[in-house]
């Protein structure tokens, strides 16, 4: 990390190490003003910055060593968050960052008289642990992002692999999974000395988390990756219906029905027509004929005149194999 580098969280006021060093002599005022923190990124972090002032000395020298060791480690941390990556075991990485802003401070102000910087060492604490609290509740924030994730391509998983909606106890399983794979990952963000009224706090927080994590299984078949899922499944199974009927045997009947007109002549007049007659989904096929050879005799019946009206039933056959 490079010394000096400057990065504002939130859009609170930075608080720059020249204030600090100058605030030294408030005491306890000092304390109330960096020794909270604030929920979310209205805190703003402390800033090194090259200005023109004479170099601290002593116990100041050793408070601005102490904020630019920790500033290190703050800035990473800040561009993690910034870009979206969890950082792992983050409790016992601010942890080593802590240890690191003391352990330069005490080499500063090791030529100083015991008990002397008491009063700087308590301001870096404050600083130092405000700024670690920013940084976790940005990472706690990134935590359910990925369990949210991680939860909603677990159960489209499961749907793709059932090829219809999931149970409800499967839903269920895969929520309990997420909520405790989630607290999983809280505890190892968490900084060690997390005060009782924040963590209080972040008790009424898992529940939330919890319950935005229910919401979102409830809701998975109506977003839009489980609609794209469900016109899926429909779409196969009507192709799977299709496949079906179009293998095998058919058989359909077409009624039909003949009727001849013969009145008295010799056969010079002759008139056929053809169409169908009955309902569109099942019609009915009417052929009509009108010969006028009624004078002459019907030898193949030994009739001496044909009938005048004769009429046939028939049926139609259709057999189809696929």
């Amino acid at each position: 990390m490079r010394q000096g580098k400057t990065a504002a969280v939130g859009r609170a006021p930075a608080l720059t190490v020249r204030t600090a060093v100058a605030a030294c002599g408030l005491g306890i005022g000092l304390w109330a003003g960096c020794g909270r923190w604030l929920p979310g990124t209205a805190q703003a972090r402390p800033q090194v910055q090259t200005q023109d002032q004479p170099k601290p000395r002593g116990c100041q020298a050793a408070l601005v060593a102490g904020v630019s060791a920790f500033e290190e480690e703050h800035a990473g941390w800040i561009e993690a968050s910034g870009g979206g990556q969890l950082i792992s075991n983050f409790g016992k990485v601010s942890a080593a960052a802590e240890q690191e802003a003391l352990n330069s401070f005490i080499r500063t102000a090791e030529n100083e008289e015991a008990g002397t910087c008491t009063q700087q060492r308590f301001t870096l604490l404050a600083l130092v642990h405000q700024q670690t609290w920013t940084s976790f509740l940005a990472q706690r924030k990134l935590a359910e992002e990925y369990i949210s994730q991680s939860l909603t391509e677990r159960l489209l998983q499961g749907m793709k692999h059932r090829g219809a909606r999931l149970r409800v106890q499967e839903k269920v399983g895969m929520l309990r999974e997420a909520v405790d794979e989630y607290k999983g990952l809280v505890d190892n963000l968490l900084p060690s000395w997390t005060p009782d009224e924040a963590a209080s706090n972040l008790a009424m927080e898992h529940d939330e988390a919890a319950r935005r994590l229910g919401a979102l299984q409830f809701r998975i078949e109506d977003s839009g990756a489980g609609q794209a899922l469900a016109s899926a499944w429909e779409r196969k199974n009507g192709e799977r219906a299709m496949g079906k009927r179009a293998h095998g045997l058919s058989v359909s009947f077409d009624p039909a029905l003949h009727v001849m007109i013969r009145p008295e002549g010799l056969g010079n007049l002759q008139v056929f027509s053809s169409g169908t007659v009955g309902p569109p989904n099942s019609p009915a096929q009417v052929d009509i004929g009108i010969l006028n050879d009624g004078s002459i005799a019907d030898v193949y019946r030994e009739h001496p005149v044909p009938a005048l009206f004769a009429m046939q039933p028939a049926v139609k056959v259709n057999v189809n194999l696929r």
